[in-house]
């Protein structure tokens, strides 16, 4: 892990590629992501050597990202949930 601060969970990973064009790739899909779903954070990641990912949500269980994942596949049928090094939620409004 990077050694930031959080916790281990869940996000919901919608785009994995190392295609030549990937950069512009995953752009065009966050965009696309916070455009269809503005009310759930996402990430751009990067690993080398080359690949190039977008992650989306914090979530601490399988079970608690379903509903998302469920929304999320309609517009990116390939989605799926990854283990994943998460912010700490947010224990004020829950």
């Amino acid at each position: 892990m990077d050694g930031s601060q959080g916790m281990q969970g869940f996000r919901i990973q919608i785009y994995y590629s190392s295609v030549r064009n990937a950069r512009e790739e995953s752009s065009k899909a966050r965009a696309e992501f916070i455009n269809k779903f503005p009310d759930i954070v996402s990430y751009a990641e990067y690993r080398e050597p080359g690949w190039f990912m977008i992650r989306a949500g914090d979530y601490r269980s399988t079970t608690e990202c379903y509903k998302d994942l469920i929304a999320i596949r309609k517009v990116f049928p390939n989605a799926y949930p990854v283990p994943a090094k998460i912010n700490f939620p947010d224990l004020i409004n829950k």
